[in-house]
């Protein structure tokens, strides 16, 4: 095997190359993905090394060079084929037959032109320098040099072939704006080799070359660049001549088949290995041996942190940086007025856009332009720090192991799903790529965490355990709980976090450093839900049953309000808990006769006021910290409206046990309390409808009614009377009494100036709100006639439709 130091235009001069037809397309001026970004910088670097005089290295070319080696062949054989000649001509004599006169005519050594290179690796680079080379030879009229940019040939299409053909004949060109047109417009230029993606991919770059020269150099300056390609030597390749070895056409055909580019991650650790070799970013190399680590202790953590059926961790290993550099990186955020101002960082513009990227999985990612630059370099340290005090050891229990379990007691509550159980499966897996700003900032809380304790984990004693297990529950209820939408919301909370670490005592527990709990940026509910367990936390006897109340699915760590409730006494503490748990489950909170719902509305009118006289009965969703908030945690977190809950599971007929036969009792003691069917409309409180019919419950999407007088209560299907909405008692009584009777329809309104009604064949019925009546018109003779109360608008509707409805009460 031989290496030697070569240009483009030596390798043409020389011998010339060939293309084989088992190589793939020409793919550096494909416009998709980071072609163009790669594309660019790769041609701006050769055109900056010619203009500087600078050389500049292409790395290897490898091939094998066809012609002249085949003489040599040629000439071996020669002498084996006139060995075995004579071997035959003996044997013939031996069995009594005769060969005439036989030679081995040898070809003419001089006679041998073809002499050529089929590149096993480098096809790509070498077509952008025949590439380069064309330009400046076409637009300086070097004719002579054409014809030996001939010797550079394709042997993957007949069109590709063609296409080289044309571009290096006597074809004018007038170097116009948009060269690539001007070629396609050639006359010998066939449509047909548009659809040949080379041809395509060659005009994209030779366009790409145009638009970097032209106007930008005088002729006397593409003069020197040209000299520098082909007389100076500035750009070269090293040239791995493979003709030592005997290569079958088929290994060709695997190597290419093989052949890719670099990944992202390859080509981001080549780079940041010779950043930290040039600029010398690791100070302290005793404390991690990066070299070693990277690719073996460290590299086990994503290898271990893997699904079964994936079988590369280079994206994880990549997202891991650009996840880790974020918390850097968005600092450079100002916020004013909730909107982001751009502020200029080492020459590089931030906004939400470039954040995206950061964030996202992205096939338009430059890391060089986002790692280039002090933030990056500065922190790269702690980067590496991080992964060395979690790295996987070869024997015992491993240090991310550890964590994992350490941290087990909330992630499993907060982030665990079915395909990643563990932080380290869920932070150091393709997983990485996908998660939210929550995620991302509990990421950083631990991190920061584990830097500023800086030991391995394996060295943490049980009590340093503790205080890590408690500072994650308290963290965890912290991030989980507060708005965390936007880059800035999460800059903010880490900045508040960052502080919380510096002033840490890392000694003793936070529990018992809550003082530094109140000063940090998250929710003042949140922290004072916090702070209240902290102080009963003192007494580890609180520990179980406190994690317990807060892993609950809708409390989801908030339960200040039964703390209160129980009056700070443990026991009463856990009577409340076993009372209220199974009261907000989905059990319950989706049962389909709302049990939860009219419940309450026996003890006191529930519902939860809103802007512009309206009320909501709450949703049940809690999949979102917004979901909890503007729903049921407005009951737990008011004084008032929790005392309508407290008064619930402290009924005597309340039976945690057997909930829903308890809460049906209930209610059914309420209904047969009283009737309201006699009751007037302007004495009927709207709670009373709900109680006794729960199909009503399930008008609007957005449980939302509007209060007329603060009295008459109208069922909106979206958030206002520009939608859709009913009035409650004609709907009440259409649900509970004429379900069933076709004759008995309900017209729904738009518009706060229509009133929503009954319709019976020729009549209307609707509430009159401001005169607390019912009306009951007949549209073709305007005779009207009025209810003042549910049983009397029943009566006159079963007299009208000649059918009984649903009995009324007795009472």
């Amino acid at each position: 095997m031989s290496i030697s130091n070569y240009t483009f235009w030596k390798l043409l001069n020389d011998q010339g190359v060939e293309i084989p037809s088992i190589q793939r397309d020409y793919a550096q001026g494909r416009d998709y993905g980071k072609i163009p970004v790669i594309r660019k910088k790769f041609l701006e670097a050769i055109i900056h090394a010619l203009v500087s005089r600078e050389k500049l290295g292409l790395d290897f070319v490898y091939g094998k060079i066809f012609g002249l080696r085949n003489e040599e062949e040629y000439k071996r054989n020669k002498k084996a084929i006139e060995v075995l000649l004579n071997s035959i001509k003996t044997y013939a004599n031996s069995i009594d037959l005769t060969i005439g006169e036989t030679f081995v005519e040898e070809k003419d050594f001089k006679d041998q032109k073809l002499i050529y290179l089929i590149p096993l690796d480098g096809q790509q680079r070498l077509t952008t320098l025949f590439l380069i080379h064309w330009y400046l030879a076409k637009r300086l009229g070097n004719f002579e040099d054409l014809s030996t940019l001939k010797n550079f040939k394709y042997r993957t299409r007949k069109s590709t072939e063609n296409f080289i053909h044309l571009l290096c004949t006597d074809v004018k060109l007038d170097f116009k704006l948009n060269l690539k047109e001007e070629i396609i417009n050639q006359e010998g230029f066939s449509n047909t080799w548009q659809n040949d993606p080379t041809v395509n991919s060659m005009l994209n770059v030779i366009e790409e070359i145009h638009k970097l020269v032209d106007h930008n150099y005088s002729e006397q300056e593409l003069i020197l660049l040209y000299e520098g390609l082909t007389t100076e030597d500035l750009i070269y390749f090293d040239f791995l001549d493979l003709k030592d070895f005997n290569l079958s056409d088929d290994l060709y055909v695997k190597m290419n088949a093989r052949g890719k580019q670099l990944s992202d991650f390859e080509n981001f650790k080549a780079w940041l290995f010779n950043k930290i070799e040039q600029e010398n970013l690791i100070k302290d190399n005793s404390r991690t041996d990066y070299n070693q680590n990277f690719d073996v202790s460290w590299n086990d953590i994503f290898w271990n942190a893997k699904s079964k059926n994936i079988y590369e961790i280079d994206s994880s290993y990549f997202e891991y940086f650009k996840l880790s550099f974020l918390s850097h990186f968005i600092k450079e955020y100002s916020a004013k007025e909730n909107s982001i101002i751009n502020k200029n960082a080492n020459g590089y513009y931030i906004n939400s856009e470039v954040v995206d990227l950061l964030v996202k999985k992205s096939p338009d990612f430059d890391f060089e332009k986002f790692f280039d630059n002090d933030v990056f370099k500065n922190n790269l340290q702690t980067y590496f720090r991080f992964l060395e005090l979690c790295k996987v050891e070869t024997t015992g229990e491993s240090n991310m192991m550890i964590l994992d379990s350490t941290l087990e007691e909330f992630f499993s509550f907060y982030l665990e799903n079915d395909s990643f159980k563990t932080f380290s499966q869920f932070y150091f897996s393709a997983n990485i790529i996908s998660t939210n700003w929550w995620q991302k900032l509990y990421f950083f809380a631990i991190q920061r965490y584990i830097l500023k304790v800086d030991k391995y984990l394996k060295q943490y004693s049980q009590e340093e355990l503790n205080h890590l297990r408690d500072y994650n529950r308290i963290i965890s209820n912290l991030i989980f709980n507060a708005y965390i939408d936007s880059p800035d919301d999460f800059k903010n909370n880490l900045h508040s976090i960052e502080l919380l670490l510096e002033s840490l005592d890392f000694s003793k527990s936070l529990i018992r450093q809550i003082d530094l709990i109140s000063t940090m940026s998250f929710p003042k509910i949140q922290k004072d839900d916090e702070i209240a367990k902290c102080e009963l936390l003192v007494n580890e006897d609180w520990r179980t049953p406190i994690v317990l109340a807060e892993k609950h699915p809708y409390f989801y760590g908030q339960i200040k309000f039964i703390i209160d409730f129980s009056g700070r006494d443990l026991d009463e503490f856990q009577n409340i808990f076993n009372k209220i748990n199974p009261l907000f489950r989905k059990e319950i909170l989706n049962h389909k006769s709302f049990l939860l719902q009219r419940s309450l509305l026996t003890k006191s009118d529930y519902f939860v006021s809103k802007s512009d006289n309206k009320k909501s009965f709450l949703k049940n969703t809690f999949g979102t910290v917004r979901e909890r908030n503007e729903n049921w945690r407005q009951i737990f977190n008011d004084d008032n409206k929790n005392k309508i809950l407290k008064s619930l599971i402290l009924d005597t007929d309340y039976d945690e046990n057997k909930l829903e036969i308890s809460l049906k009792t209930i209610i059914q003691k309420c209904i047969g309390s009283i009737s309201i069917d006699g009751i007037s409309f302007e004495n009927l409180h709207y709670k009373e409808l709900y109680i006794r019919c729960p199909e009503i419950f399930n008008y609007g999407r957005e449980n939302l009614i509007q209060l007329f007088n603060n009295h008459y209560a109208y069922q909106l299907n979206s958030t206002s009377t520009i939608g859709y909405f009913n009035e409650l008692i004609t709907f009440y009584i259409k649900n509970l009494y004429f379900k069933n009777v076709k004759k008995v329809e309900y017209n729904f309104e738009i518009g706060w100036d229509n009133n929503p009604s009954l319709g019976i064949n020729n009549y209307i019925i609707k509430l009159e709100p401001s005169n607390n009546r019912i009306t009951i018109v007949e549209k073709s003779i305007n005779v009207c006639e009025v209810c003042y109360n549910i049983k009397e608008v029943v009566r006159k509707i079963n007299n009208l439709t000649n059918e009984k409805s649903k009995e009324l009460p007795a009472n």
